[in-house]
This record gives C-alpha cells, structure tokens and sequence, in this order.
C-alpha cells in the first residue's frame, strides 16, 4: 500500500470512531492523501482549516496544499450543522485558489453552507477571498478580521460592498484594513473607509466641523458602512503595540456621517488600558469618543506574533 493511502486509511478510521462525538475539527491541508474522501461529520460546529509555513515544500503535487479534494467534500452534506469557521491562513491572490479544488465564487457549483453564522479570519485576505467567503456562507451574522490587510485604495475594494447584507456583528483588528496611503490623507483615511467621502472631503469635513450639519447632502464616492443595514455591533481591537502611537485613526467625521446615521448600531473600541502608551491613543481617539464605548482589552503575546 502506498504511503498516501496508507494515510488516508488512518485518518479516515480516526473520523470514522468519533464521528458521531466530534463537535470541533482543525485541519491542516490534506490534498496530498490519496483518494481520501470526508465523511458526513454530522455534530461538527466548529472548524478550523489552518496551514503551516510552507507545508509539503518539497512535494510537487498541485493538491498538497488542499484541505478537501473535492468540492462534494466541503459541503452541508459533510458538514450539515457547522455554525463556525476559522481560516488561519492567508488568502491572498494565488494563496486563495490552491486551497481549495474551486477557484470561482461565481460559479454555479460552489455549493454553499446555510448553518454557518460566524466566520474568523486571523491573516491576510483580498477581494477574491472575501468574495468566496460570502458565497460559500451566505448566511453570516458574525464575521471577525484580526490581520488580514485588507486593501481599501481602490474603490473597487472596498469592503462594504462584499459583506453580507444581515451581517449584524463585525469585529476588526487595526490592521484588518490596509490603508496605503501616507502624509495629508494617512489622518483621514480610516473616515474615508466608513463614510465613503474622499479623504479630501474628509480634510474639509473636519476643518469646518461646526459650520457643517450632519445630514448636509455630501457626495459619497464609494460604498460606506451604512450600507450594512443591519448592523448592531462594530467592535474595533487594538491589539499591536504599534497601534498604540499618537495619531488620529478616526474622528467625529466617521461618527457624525457614519455611526450616527445608523440608530441600531453600537460601536467598541477594545484597548489595552493599562499599556504604557494607552494615554496616548486615547488622546488619538477623544474626536471619536462621544460616538463609541470604551473597552479593556489587554495585548498578549499570540498577538504580537504577527508584527
């Protein structure tokens, strides 16, 4: 018996002797298991699809790095009440596509799971992969972007519009946006994300705050956060130790033309408050303070990992 198959019979007797009390899953790419197919796992909620550095570096197989071989064995059939699914890896550009045996999020055969309601993603994460994410699990409520880097220069990205319409819980970490801008438009691009003006407009906005009303007709020229009409929690996490420098992430422009247009939603932000540095992001976000809550959340190690 080859060692591939060998393999894929180990690991399909382990499923098969707690299929029935299996309830949370982590799996590492599994492509490379010959004729492996996955059983239905019927208690399964929660799944963790992770990758180590370079695995199977030395293998020149196009399916080493897959986590299912087929597209049948990421479905509801297999995993008929999976409510949760982390991606620790990157799904960036080409690293999207070699994880999985599809690479469309339009096609018609990408079957999607209806039970999941919340999705984690913990690196980096582009239009493509967002895009298959939403496909693949049109029904999340919850969704949770710690490094992802996401790229909001071009209008064409920017995220509201690849969110789910009933997404109602969103949490991101300072670096979930990638916001590749610097000098005059650095202090004005996290406003530009959730309000959908200009960073010029922005600029403008902030120079003439008391001159200028909150429901004043203002061209948006991208999609906002109001589009996510039913919204109830943002939840934005400083986590680094580099975030935690003095600057203004967002002020009263995200709040007055964004936040505020939205009655249902509430909006944290988590920090470290007993940093030594806290004193000075929090003067970073007294523009912003009379429309958020405030929140404790101390910075540990696994988070710094990423810097």
């Amino acid at each position: 018996m080859l060692l591939g198959q060998k393999f894929s019979k180990i690991l399909r007797d382990i499923l098969l002797s707690c299929q029935d009390s299996l309830n949370k899953l982590a799996l590492q790419p599994i492509g490379v298991l010959e004729n492996f197919r996955m059983l239905p796992l019927q208690n399964v909620e929660f799944l963790s699809l992770e990758v180590l550095d370079n695995p199977f570096q030395n293998l020149k197989i196009t399916c080493a790095h897959m986590f299912f071989r087929k597209s049948s064995d990421f479905t509801s059939a297999v995993f008929p009440n999976l409510k949760t699914v982390r991606f620790g890896m990157n799904l960036k550009g080409q690293y999207a596509v070699r994880y999985f045996p599809w690479d469309n999020p339009d096609s018609d055969v990408l079957e999607s799971i209806h039970t999941v309601d919340y999705v984690e993603v913990v690196q980096k994460l582009d239009v493509y992969a967002l895009r298959f994410i939403t496909a693949k699990f049109p029904k999340i409520t919850k969704l949770k972007l710690e490094h992802t880097r996401y790229s909001c220069r071009m209008d064409c990205h920017i995220i509201w519009k690849f969110l789910p319409e009933n997404l109602q819980h969103l949490e991101l970490y300072e670096d979930a946006l990638s916001l590749d801008c610097d000098g005059y438009n650095q202090q004005f691009a996290l406003d530009s994300v959730f309000t959908g003006f200009s960073e010029k407009t922005c600029g403008v906005l902030r120079q003439f705050r008391h001159q200028i009303h909150a429901h004043t007709l203002v061209k948006r020229q991208k999609a906002t956060i109001c589009d996510l009409r039913g919204l109830k929690t943002l939840r934005f996490t400083f986590a680094s130790p580099q975030s935690y420098t003095k600057r203004t992430w967002f002020s009263e422009i995200s709040g007055k033309y964004a936040f505020s247009l939205m009655p249902e939603l509430q909006v944290i932000i988590a920090y470290d408050m007993l940093y030594p540095k806290a004193g000075d992001l929090a003067n970073g976000l007294q523009l912003i303070a009379p429309f958020v809550r405030f929140e404790h959340r101390e910075i540990r190690d696994d988070d710094r990992y990423y810097y």
